[in-house]
């Protein structure tokens, strides 16, 4: 999971997915790094680093990164992520953004909502 969260909320979040066994790789911008306290307190279980997505060498890090991802947590406010490419439309049509759970045992995956925003609905 890529963790590209801030403030509290998202980093708190991620950590609680870090604590139940998430691989969880935060992702700060090296212009705007979490504030070391928060850090004390919402960086356990997560792995971090530091890049800046307008240089062209941490962007092709950043790429890969992603590609790698099953899971990318944002919390930005709207459009910040945009001009690197990140707005939620932008990750939905990423190749792995419709992954849906496997089929095991005859058992279907749940139909409910695969986006993380407020225009999914659940088809319970």
């Amino acid at each position: 999971m890529l963790d590209l969260t801030r403030v509290i909320a998202g980093p708190t979040a991620t950590r609680d997915l870090a604590f139940a066994g998430v691989d969880v790789l935060q992702v700060d911008s090296t212009r705007r790094p979490e504030i070391a306290a928060q850090h004390l307190d919402t960086g356990h279980g997560k792995r971090s680093t530091r890049l800046d997505l307008a240089s062209v060498w941490d962007r092709r890090i950043f790429e890969d990164l992603l590609s790698a991802a099953d899971v990318v947590v944002t919390g930005y406010r709207p459009g910040a992520l945009d001009r690197y490419g990140l707005s939620p439309d932008a990750l939905w049509q990423r190749p792995w953004a419709r992954r849906r759970g496997h089929q095991r045992n005859g058992v279907k995956p749940d139909p409910g909502p695969t986006r993380g925003d407020s225009t999914a609905s659940s088809r319970r």
